[in-house]
């Protein structure tokens, strides 16, 4: 090969290498802005389902005069604030004050917005951001206090577009350790215990405290154990969103424990539910019971407290749920019928709800006298007779079983064919605390259906 062929080939290979690596770099140029622009500014700020958002004071000049200035133009939700900042040049104003804020660009402006919420009062102090939602064209952002956070007025938030709305709500969550837990908490409408219509909020009560009147809890018989309301969902409505409840049983009846405020705000707006504020999660939890065949009714047809007998054990309130006459659903806009039930914290109870399977004709103390009897006739595999220092009795829906005959009395065998309302009595081993023996009495008719032992 010549000297001029093989300086022709290297300067060929040389310009096949140069647009090979421009091509290179634009492609890497196009992945990096992609990857940025599915990240804004690869932000370390902190985000929940998209949005971001960053806590500040807002302090300018030294002083908070201009957060007056801007708080007084704000939407106000139970003393939370919010404003919502459309464009880039508005959004500017702000931040050359409060430079704490979330960094947003002018180009991010395109795809996001900018909201700010503050406080102003002491007792909102040490909320940070629970959770930031979007449902039925409403942005729905929701406070939690922690009181290990450092302290902060203000919240600046950047929303994608695709979440964007001028009805903004704002609200405040209870955390676990603000909620009171009482012996023998008691619930009643203000407006009955007032005689004033007009007033549409709850009081609560503790078992031997005077209330705001003077007057001792049990000298007013308003006083209740739970506040229960009806409600009619209706076809126009959304439907609700069956895999947060959980089933009662096979016939279509659900329920749902709500938790936190944020979630009961987003049902009410839904449903048309009553008012509530965020302070009375503080003392009480509300439930909803629906029934999924259109055009049955509800009702709680019983409720029985467990009886605790050992060890202070907390044993559940149980609520009977039953279903009435089915109306005709063609002639008629209703399509579920719902319970609210407003019930307050209590240190004697957990609460459970539970449908009827058969009829409950025998009493609680009725049940424990039988299951007494029958306890002492029972034997574990090791030999322990001793089954007398009784637990608890409470309600339940089981199957047959056919403990103690079984092989195996830890898992007897069940007959599924139908389930009963029974009472479910445990007793524990004298010798061995860690032996338990459960008997099942028929609610209906006080008859022994089974049972099942643990531990050694």
């Amino acid at each position: 090969m010549s000297k001029k062929v093989r300086i022709l080939v290297s300067a060929i290979i040389i310009v096949l290498i140069a647009i090979i690596s421009v091509f290179a770099y634009i492609n890497q140029t196009d992945k990096n802005n992609i990857n940025a622009e599915q990240m804004p500014n690869k932000r370390s700020d902190k985000n929940i389902n998209q949005c971001y958002y960053k806590s500040f004071d807002p302090i300018y000049n030294g002083d908070y005069n201009y957060f007056g200035e801007v708080i007084s133009k704000m939407e106000n939700q139970d003393l939370i604030y919010n404003i919502k900042i459309d464009n880039f040049e508005e959004y500017k104003n702000y931040k050359e004050k409060w430079p704490e804020m979330i960094e947003i660009s002018q180009q991010e402006f395109e795809k996001y917005y900018c909201v700010i919420t503050a406080i102003e009062n002491t007792s909102m102090q040490g909320l940070v951001v629970d959770n930031i939602e979007f449902e039925n064209e409403k942005l729905y952002i929701s406070l939690i206090k922690e009181d290990d956070e450092n302290t902060y007025n203000c919240i600046s938030y950047m929303i994608p577009r695709k979440f964007e709305t001028d009805k903004i709500i704002t609200v405040r969550n209870i955390n676990e350790s603000e909620k009171e837990y009482i012996e023998g908490m008691k619930i009643a409408l203000s407006n009955v215990k007032q005689n004033n219509s007009d007033d549409n909020s709850i009081d609560y009560l503790t078992q031997g405290k005077i209330d705001l009147n003077g007057e001792t809890q049990n000298s007013n018989n308003y006083w209740q154990d739970e506040l229960y309301f009806n409600y009619k969902i209706t076809k126009d409505m959304e439907e609700p969103k069956w895999s947060k409840f959980i089933k009662l049983n096979n016939n279509g009846m659900y329920y749902l424990k709500v938790d936190k405020f944020s979630e009961y705000i987003k049902l009410k707006d839904k449903y048309n539910f009553r008012d509530l504020n965020y302070t009375d999660f503080k003392y009480m939890t509300p439930y909803l019971i629906i029934d999924r065949i259109i055009g049955a009714t509800l009702n709680i047809s019983g409720k029985y407290d467990g009886n605790n007998y050992i060890n202070q054990e907390i044993v559940p309130r149980t609520y009977v749920v039953k279903n009435s006459d089915i109306i005709d659903a063609m002639s008629t806009d209703n399509k579920y019928d719902v319970i609210l039930i407003l019930i307050p914290n209590n240190s004697q109870y957990e609460n459970q709800f539970i449908t009827y399977e058969n009829p409950i004709t025998i009493s609680k103390e009725r049940a424990i006298e039988i299951a007494k009897e029958k306890i002492k006739t029972m034997e574990s595999i090791n030999g322990k007779k001793d089954f007398e220092s009784y637990g608890s009795i409470k309600l339940e829906n089981v199957y047959k079983n056919d403990f103690p005959s079984s092989d195996n009395i830890y898992e007897p065998n069940e007959y599924k064919e139908r389930k009963y309302t029974c009472w479910k009595f445990s007793s524990y081993s004298i010798s061995d605390p860690l032996a338990m023996c459960e008997i099942y009495i028929d609610a209906e008719n006080g008859e022994f259906i089974g049972g099942k032992m643990s531990g050694d």
